[in-house]
């Protein structure tokens, strides 16, 4: 008090608390005032009744608004299928320190008001999310083609591709949630890719040649290298007029390419050569071509029988230099289809015939280590260029 004191020299020590008092009258009045109802009556954030309340208090329960509305869901809508998320994940967010300032307006005259909430969007996080979307709803496109039943054909329908346009989804995904009402239903923008063969382009297809042959499948490594080429063959289309190579279908039988050593002809010897077996889905493909009537381009003979099929029915392959070849002598494109069924191996051609089909089978069951059918048809002369030992990639297998 010894300040005020020599501040007011006339003052008495009974009149300091008098001349005080007035003072922290005002000091509380003044924090009273910083403190007290300062958002206008009849005031409302995103539906939350603000009026009368401090500000304080008012962005608590505007922040828990806020909260509540983010961990919402939302529902993708991509073509067919639907997807729930929750608003936050989509980078949503609510500005609620700027609806409090809008609600801390003296409205003036225009009664009760709502303030909305506005959103905020993390643009990069939206991308993400969508690209993540798109990843889910995502389906390549593919052809209609031909899987056998039996020996019959049965067209497997097309598939059309669909994907997520994310640069449009990000725009309609802010549109939808910045502009007016926050939406909880958004329609994602797709984009659709035809295939390239349709299941009409298949009409009238039926199985032109079909072939089977029997192999020892206790034979591990040379069963390994059948399955090999008969998926290399398999589900092959030749255009019309188009040449079938063998070679061209496997590439070349080498260790980097999972085919092991097996038995091979060398000559009139039986040595070890990778990619062993082979020729027997040659001889396969080389029979069903001749059923289907189809002109043979390339065709060597071992130099030896081979216990699959009849003499003059094989066909040895040797990486670049023996091949077996045939043209698609159809006006349409021509389908193989080869797979192995226990220890059978099967191949199919199957298209549009180029005149009425003749009444006659077209498959046939050749011989094979356990027995087998029969087949007809000429032998072809023995080509010499098979009589010759190879390295080891090119073995004739």
């Amino acid at each position: 008090m010894e300040w005020l004191a020599r501040a007011v020299p006339w003052a008495s020590p009974g009149t300091i608390p008098l001349l005080l008092a007035p003072l922290f009258l005002m000091g509380f009045g003044l924090n009273r005032a910083d403190t007290a109802a300062l958002l206008p009556d009849g005031t409302s954030v995103a539906g939350v009744a603000v009026g009368g309340r401090t500000l304080e208090d008012a962005r608590a329960a505007i922040a828990a608004r806020a909260e509540q509305l983010v961990r919402g869901p939302v529902t993708l809508v991509c073509g067919s299928t639907a997807r729930v998320t929750a608003l936050a994940s989509l980078g949503a967010s609510f500005d609620v320190d700027g609806a409090l300032k809008e609600a801390s307006r003296d409205p003036g005259d225009s009664g009760p008001r709502d303030v909305p909430l506005s959103v905020r969007m993390d643009r990069t996080k939206l991308r993400q999310r969508l690209v993540a979307v798109g990843e889910a709803v995502r389906r390549a496109p593919r052809d209609a083609t031909i899987r056998i039943a039996g020996i019959r054909a049965v067209i497997v329908p097309e598939v059309v591709g669909v994907a997520l346009d994310v640069d449009r989804a990000v725009t309609a995904v802010e549109k939808a949630l910045t502009e007016g009402a926050v939406r909880r239903v958004i329609e994602l923008p797709l984009v659709f890719t035809p295939p390239g063969r349709t299941r009409q382009a298949l009409a009238g297809y039926r199985v032109l040649g079909h072939c089977a042959t029997r192999f020892n499948a206790s034979q591990a490594n040379r069963t390994q290298n059948v399955r090999l080429a008969v998926s290399s063959v398999d589900d092959t289309w030749i255009p019309a007029g188009g040449v079938f190579s063998l070679n061209a279908s496997t590439g070349q039988r080498s260790p980097q390419s999972g085919y092991l050593k097996a038995n091979v002809y060398s000559g009139s010897r039986v040595v070890l050569g990778y990619g062993g077996g082979v020729c027997q889905v040659s001889t396969t493909v080389y029979n069903a071509a001749l059923m289907a009537g189809m002109p043979i381009v390339e065709r060597h003979p071992h130099s030896r029988s081979v216990p699959y099929v009849p003499w003059g029915r094989d066909a040895t392959v040797s990486w670049g230099t023996a091949d077996m070849k045939f043209r698609n002598a159809t006006d349409a494109a021509l389908l193989v289809r080869s797979w192995v069924e226990g220890d059978s191996l099967h191949v199919c051609l199957v298209g549009r015939p180029k005149a009425p089909p003749v009444p006659a089978e077209p498959e046939t069951a050749l011989a094979g280590p356990t027995g087998g059918g029969s087949t007809t048809g000429a032998a072809r002369p023995v080509n010499a260029a098979a009589d010759r030992a190879v390295d080891a990639y090119g073995s004739v297998e």
